[in-house]
């Protein structure tokens, strides 16, 4: 049977969590724990494995499968050489979900015009 997470202690004496993707086996981001006996840390992080990691401001638990595939979506953005129709059509399907309501792109196309010139216009 393989891991489901690894604990391991910083520096400041802290155990952090990484709980293991269990589609691709690649380690998620490091969570800590907030504890500096193992026994505390391995209680949270099964805590954590059963009710879903804490993510956001909010801090609302997110299953384990669900935080690692935005993990993986926001590593797949970073790396990708994007252009502005590419972010158009990222920005579409958030305002089409309901997740934004506005939004700026950088428009560098052919029909590009300097934003105080935009204004002049009207």
């Amino acid at each position: 049977m393989c891991r489901e997470y690894y604990l391991h202690k910083r520096k400041n004496g802290i155990y952090y969590v990484q709980f293991k993707d269990k589609v691709s086996g690649k380690l998620l981001t490091a969570r800590s724990t907030g504890q500096i006996d193992p026994v505390e840390a391995r209680v949270q992080a099964e805590l954590w494995k059963v009710s879903g990691i804490p993510t956001g401001r909010k801090r609302k638990p997110r299953p384990i499968e669900e935080a690692a595939g935005i993990e993986s979506i926001i590593k797949i953005l970073r790396k990708s050489d994007l252009n502005a129709d590419d972010a158009m059509r990222i920005v579409s399907v958030l305002k089409n979900i309901g997740l934004i309501d506005i939004s700026a792109v950088k428009n560098t196309g052919q029909g590009a015009v300097p934003f105080v010139q935009f204004l002049e216009i009207f």
